[in-house]
């Protein structure tokens, strides 16, 4: 019982981070913070970090209660989302130069909206949080926001040690897994609406 309890935590971390898609950002944080120094890189990630924790929350908290007043089932929800993350996928998959951003839009906006807490992630929180409850739903961002910090705060090593061209490589891997969870979330969505049917 417990190793399915510890499973489901690492099923959702791992959704998060594949939304997130972290190494993915890499490149992109590496372009928006060359020009600042180290202490102000430090500054920016750590807001970046507390602002995208908080939004999701908001999510977290509130989730449920829109898809209750919009009178929208979990399962309507999985399929939606589901079809958004697939959205997202082949942005990523078939994208030569996803996540564009310009040296002029350095801060808060893009990083933390909506690199780290995007549209994606904001699905798969709701999702997540409907599905397992809101406690889960933070331990697993906060597992997730870690593990993006960290990735994050040694991008520039990361990225001269891997290269630009293995970092798309791993992306386009991450657009593939994210492509087969967004057909899982809308079979189980599809899955849950004929059973609420025959039951």
């Amino acid at each position: 019982m417990e190793e399915n309890h510890l499973l489901v935590y690492l099923q959702s971390i791992t959704m998060l981070l594949l939304v997130i898609d972290p190494p993915g950002l890499v490149p992109i944080y590496v372009a928006l913070t060359k020009k600042l120094t180290k202490k102000e890189r430090m500054k920016l990630l750590n807001k970046s970090i507390i602002v995208g924790f908080f939004l999701l929350s908001i999510f977290t908290f509130f989730g449920s209660a829109i898809l209750l007043i919009f009178k929208i089932d979990v399962h309507d929800f999985r399929i939606a989302g589901g079809f958004l993350l697939l959205i997202i996928s082949l942005q990523i998959i078939f994208s030569s130069d996803e996540k564009e951003m310009t040296k002029h839009h350095t801060g808060l906006v893009p990083i933390a909206v909506p690199l780290l807490a995007g549209p994606g992630a904001v699905t798969a929180t709701i999702v997540i949080s409907g599905a397992e409850g809101i406690l889960h739903t933070h331990i697993s961002i906060i597992f997730a926001f870690l593990v993006s910090y960290i990735i994050l705060k040694y991008g520039h090593e990361l990225l001269t040690l891997l290269g630009n061209e293995f970092t798309d490589v791993i992306t386009k891997i991450i657009g593939i897994l994210l492509a087969a969870i967004s057909i899982h979330f809308i079979r189980e969505g599809i899955i849950g609406i004929i059973n609420s049917y025959i039951c």
